[in-house]
């Protein structure tokens, strides 16, 4: 899986009421987040499940340091990455948020027939009951 262009997350988390920096190195569409394992904190990559610190733990317990804002710069201003977009419940989302399978090439293409009708190219219902099911699963999950 393509997980776009390379570069640096500036990652804000906050502690004690003071909001921190930290850079680390991944992919645009990494997404990173908080992963509690055995009571420590790790940062992952909601990309491809990696672990963006090589091990380093986030913080000393769960929740002391919740990540804020995260926000991406590529590194190889060459880097031109293709990402494919769905027509979802009148929204364009782009296709790895869901696993969907990515039938407009760009967001402009998806903006255009999505809304009214999708042009005929929507997920599918059984494809939208999926999403719905994990999304309904997320629910259940104490995020604070």
């Amino acid at each position: 899986m393509s997980c776009g262009c390379p570069g640096s997350w500036d990652i804000t988390f906050r502690f004690n009421g003071v909001d921190y920096h930290e850079y680390v190195s991944g992919y645009e569409w990494d997404n990173p987040f908080l992963k509690t394992i055995s009571g420590k904190d790790y940062l992952y990559s909601a990309c491809d499940d990696r672990d963006m610190r090589g091990g380093l733990v986030w913080a000393n317990s769960p929740g002391i340091a919740p990540i804020v804002a995260t926000a991406f710069t590529k590194t190889d201003p060459n880097c031109v990455s293709s990402q494919s977009y769905d027509c979802i419940n009148g929204a364009c989302i782009v296709s790895t948020q869901y696993d969907t399978p990515g039938i407009y090439a760009s967001l402009a293409e998806c903006e255009t027939a999505c809304g009214t009708g999708c042009s005929g190219k929507c997920i599918s219902n059984s494809e939208w009951a999926t999403i719905e099911g994990l999304s309904n699963q997320l629910k259940q999950r104490n995020c604070s």
